[in-house]
């Protein structure tokens, strides 16, 4: 690895020997910790090769995205997270414009803690790049999202249907599900109604409907619709929990979360606390989303808190990490209200 280190570039027996390590040892360590070497010494075809599919055949493996891709993605922005602001610079002028860079790790990891820090700059400079439709939509969704929790309002998205047909099915998932937040936030329940039904209409056999829901029910828990996460529950958790699909524990922390929203808001406290208790924070602890996600986990401790300490445990994760994404939206009072009547604030 240090010889590696110390190579300016990577040829096809370097890449086979990451390939075999990360075989023998199921991590993606001895891949990462390369990434910061053409950083610091401006060897960008170097770091371009890490993330190029027809050079690193783990890339190209039909594994599950939670996999190998996934774990490099989020390594990587931890350091970009961390990097001098001069190497951070670099990163986005020279590997922002290479697709591979933004495939496997931009749009693999969605680090929305950080819209509204280096993510967000990210978005912004490669949505100025040349990108084709459905990057651009991805990008838009994106910012629309940081848009929201920076003010409570949406910015109009729009495609056609038609030009959704060719589209993966998790970014499908998030468009019709940013739909449905911007007519929640506008109180117009005709569009909502549209949305949701062209959004069931698309849902095949063909369909990953694990990705597809993972992208479109965040934006329900946002708005609160504890309606439409009721239905969502009762559809789908048999069927994507089931013995013949594949999923990780993220998936069932989700669905755990949109389980005790829902229970406590129909007066189940009993059955809320029981699943709440059981949610183990230490295996979300890695992956796209996590961070996130303990937002949701903070409000619905205190909410459920049945003591004056756990209750303020609770108020004060939710208030470290809302300070840490600066999310205007997301303040003592969205906490306070969340299990209102009103669906958006």
């Amino acid at each position: 690895m240090q010889r590696l280190k110390h190579k300016s570039r990577l040829n096809s027996k370097d890449l086979a020997f990451l390939v075999q390590q990360y075989k023998e040892f199921n991590s993606v360590y001895f891949v990462s910790s390369l990434f910061e070497h053409p950083v610091h010494l401006q060897s960008w075809d170097y770091a371009k090769d890490l993330f190029d599919p027809i050079k690193m055949p783990l890339l190209q493996e039909e594994m599950e995205v939670t996999e190998y891709v996934a774990k490099l993605a989020y390594l990587v922005f931890q350091h970009i997270n961390q990097a001098t602001e001069e190497h951070f610079a670099a990163i986005c002028e020279n590997l922002l414009c290479f697709k591979g860079f933004r495939y496997y790790c931009v749009y693999i990891y969605v680090d929305i803690m950080h819209l509204n820090h280096r993510y967000g700059k990210m978005i912004q400079f490669a949505m100025s790049s040349d990108v084709d439709f459905e990057e651009k939509l991805f990008f838009k969704l994106i910012d629309g999202l940081r848009y929201f929790l920076n003010t409570g309002t949406t910015v109009p998205v729009h495609c056609r249907e038609e030009e959704l047909d060719h589209l993966p099915d998790v970014l499908i998932g998030r468009y019709y599900g940013y739909r449905l937040l911007c007519a929640k936030a506008a109180a117009d329940t005709t569009t909502e109604t549209v949305y949701w039904d062209r959004f069931f209409s698309r849902i095949s056999d063909k369909t990953d409907i694990r990705q597809c829901l993972h992208e479109f029910t965040h934006h329900l828990l946002l708005t609160r619709d504890m309606e439409r996460l009721d239905y969502i529950l009762a559809k789908f958790y048999g069927l994507i929990f089931d013995k013949y699909h594949l999923h990780s524990y993220l998936d069932i922390f989700l669905f755990n979360l949109m389980d005790i929203m829902v229970s406590y808001h129909a007066g189940d406290g009993k059955r809320a606390r029981t699943i709440f208790k059981g949610l183990d924070l230490e295996r979300i602890k890695y992956g796209s989303y996590c961070d996130y996600y303990l937002i949701f986990y903070a409000i619905l401790g205190y909410h459920l808190a049945e003591t004056y300490k756990e209750k303020t445990k609770h108020l004060n994760n939710y208030q470290n990490l809302t300070e840490l994404s600066k999310f205007r939206l997301l303040d003592d009072g969205y906490l306070e209200i969340f299990f209102a009547k009103v669906s958006v604030r």
